[in-house]
């Protein structure tokens, strides 16, 4: 195999893992912004529960 289809190749895999690695970052995002309105949504519930 010669040297330029090996960095073809390698060049092909990094793309692949830069998208790859774009997606997580998208759901690693959705995740943080639900545990936000989670722990919103809980520290209300702890303020009403103390004002009763």
């Amino acid at each position: 195999m010669s040297l330029c289809t090996t960095v073809l190749g390698q060049m092909s895999e990094i793309r692949e893992l830069q998208a790859a690695d774009r997606r997580m970052q998208t759901v690693i995002l959705e995740l943080l912004r639900i545990d936000h309105r989670r722990s919103t949504e809980i520290s209300k519930l702890r303020t009403a529960l103390q004002g009763q």
